[in-house]
């Protein structure tokens, strides 16, 4: 997971958006951009807490240093960020792992992708 998470890192993304945790998951989106695409996707499962808002931005996410990586089950992660709807900076997610995802994802339709480029299936289609 410590790998993962210091990709994520390397990236300075400006912006987070999470989703709210169901059925264990929770789905964390970076962009620096999030009117045209977002460029990272981390999809947490086996969430037992997570205390992120719904926005924030310039996050760091950091595998708490006392947990043994190897060791199976939840692990906490700590994300220093800003919120966006209070002055918290702090929080804090337990999960058993995490995929991340690195490519951008437009929210328009557009020609001649590069490889790791899709279009978001909910854009609209342009007409023609």
């Amino acid at each position: 997971m410590k790998a993962e998470l210091d990709r994520v890192n390397e990236l300075q993304l400006w912006d987070f958006e999470a989703s709210p945790l169901t059925d264990g998951r929770v789905t964390v989106l970076g962009s620096n951009d999030f009117d045209y695409y977002h460029h990272v996707e981390m999809e947490f499962s086996g969430v037992t807490s997570c205390d992120l808002p719904a926005m924030f931005s310039h996050a760091e996410f950091l595998l708490s240093p006392s947990i043994d990586p190897d060791e199976p089950g939840p692990k906490t992660v700590y994300v220093f960020g800003q919120s966006k709807v209070d002055l918290r900076t702090e929080f804090t997610l337990r999960a058993e792992s995490v995929v991340v995802t690195i490519g951008t994802v437009y929210y328009y339709q557009r020609e001649n992708l590069k490889p790791g480029e899709r279009i978001a299936p909910w854009a609209r289609k342009t007409p023609g």
